[in-house]
């Protein structure tokens, strides 16, 4: 935040207003720059160094823990070489038409979620001017076009993140062994498939206070958040920076519902107890399927969690459009795709013990960012 932001906000006449800028806690927004995270982009940049020079870069593996800013980090780098070296008054690549002057092409691709083809639907869109379809296209003309699209620059970087959470195969796998490509995986796992690995530690305490201040000095009015409660937040996470995001973001929502000027220590204490401790990015459940995102709005709209599966379905099926066989499905899907957890509770009788389920994410903030509040 610029010093004339900050000193405007100091003397705005808008000071019962306590939540001034949405995005700013917003966990889904990311930011400009990544933070406390050094070293680390420069060892991104020196396994990346051979393309700045000519040379197609080694493959990489960049892996660490759950909220560690992996994504921020890779997805901002490759933004600003893209820029760097993509200019806008280079020769532009069609679908059908690919003879240009060579260039070098980074390209970043969330693979989280998707399919083969949309993954190499997205490298495609980012290497033409040209919108794929989404239908009526096989995926044999897909790997056709980006073989040509690739093959027309002097090399491609390419930048595939949440590896092990999309439904797609290696990706290189579905290009020519001779196109010049080199690919950047990221993921929470270490994988020994690549050339080199970059390991992203969890946030230092002293980075984590810095990204928390830095959201709620823009987020937040003017002394919205007491440093102590700042700290609790940071403290609590322990250098996970998703959870410290969207506790801070359920705890604004908790003060501005009690219509106060500023976070509380119980506003504080209740958004620690609403979110998970492996909670989830809100991006995973942006990247369910539409059924599936219609099935988890109203096991939250109807506050199911803790409700056995079976009556969770049921309640459900009895508010929307989908059998409750299919309703029941997709909350086991749900489970097995992390957005929530299944729980096994007692039972006295024959065959296996009930489940119940409870979410992966902070309800309050998932009605908020879905306009349910």
């Amino acid at each position: 935040m610029e010093l004339w932001e900050r000193i405007g906000r100091r003397i705005s006449d808008d000071r019962n207003r306590l939540i001034v800028d949405e995005n700013a806690l917003n966990p889904a927004v990311r930011p400009d720059e990544p933070i406390g995270h050094g070293p680390i982009i420069e060892r991104l940049l020196d396994v990346l160094d051979p393309a700045f020079s000519g040379s197609l870069p080694p493959s990489c593996h960049v892996y660490g823990p759950r909220g560690s800013g992996k994504s921020v980090l890779v997805a901002n780098l490759f933004q600003l070489l893209s820029e760097r070296f993509s200019p806008g008054d280079a020769p532009i690549v069609t679908t059908t038409r690919t003879t240009n002057v060579p260039r070098t092409e980074f390209v970043y691709v969330d693979a989280r979620g998707r399919t083969t083809f949309e993954t190499l639907r997205g490298v495609l869109d980012a290497l033409t001017d040209e919108t794929t379809p989404k239908r009526g296209i096989s995926l044999d003309d897909i790997e056709w076009r980006l073989t040509d699209a690739v093959a027309a620059t002097e090399r491609t970087v390419l930048a595939i993140d949440h590896v092990s959470e999309s439904r797609s195969g290696t990706i290189r796998d579905h290009l020519p062994a001779n196109v010049p490509i080199s690919t950047v995986t990221v993921d929470r796992q270490p994988m020994d498939t690549a050339d080199s690995t970059v390991r992203i530690p969890a946030y230092s305490s002293e980075a984590l206070l810095d990204i928390l201040f830095t959201r709620a000095s823009s987020g937040l009015s003017s002394n919205g958040l007491k440093y102590a409660l700042t700290r609790e937040i940071g403290d609590w996470a322990a250098g996970d920076a998703t959870k410290a995001i969207t506790a801070l973001y359920a705890a604004a929502i908790f003060a501005e519902r009690d219509g106060a000027t500023n976070i509380g220590s119980e506003h504080v204490g209740e958004a620690i107890e609403t979110t998970p401790d492996r909670c989830i990015h809100v991006e995973t459940i942006a990247s369910l399927h539409e059924s599936k995102q219609t099935v988890l709005d109203r096991f939250v709209t109807l506050n199911l969690s803790g409700t056995e599966i079976d009556e969770s379905a049921e309640s459900i099926a009895a508010d929307v459009t989908l059998s409750e066989k299919t309703v029941k499905r997709h909350l086991y899907e749900l489970a097995q795709d992390g957005v929530l957890t299944r729980i096994r509770t007692s039972g006295n009788g024959p065959g296996r013990p009930p489940t119940r389920l409870e979410p992966r994410f902070s309800p309050p903030v998932y009605r908020r960012l879905r306009g349910q509040d």
